[in-house]
């Protein structure tokens, strides 16, 4: 709680959006940070579970985070490998 507290006298906005919400294409491409057709293109490439309503889609929210963890997940594991490596090589002081 005191986090929040901190957040908000801050000016910072936090929202709380529940595990089983369903969000827009454009909803969930603004939580990750990349554009709507990013996302899009993610979603076509099966990199998540989707509904397709026209031409609009939708995600779990749930399904959004686990995407997200992940790719986090592979993110750190790739700059921890950089960095061993630049150590290995000398390159980190």
């Amino acid at each position: 709680m005191h986090g929040i507290l901190l957040d908000l006298m801050s000016g910072e906005v936090k929202t709380t959006i529940p595990h089983h919400a369903e969000l827009s294409d454009e909803q969930a491409a603004d939580i990750l940070g990349v554009s709507r057709k990013y996302f899009v293109d993610l979603l076509q490439s099966g990199a998540m579970p989707h509904c397709k309503k026209g031409i609009f889609y939708s995600v779990r929210m749930e399904d959004l985070m686990r995407y997200k963890e992940e790719t986090d997940r592979k993110r750190d594991a790739a700059l921890d490998e950089l960095v061993a490596l630049s150590q290995e090589l000398g390159l980190y002081d």
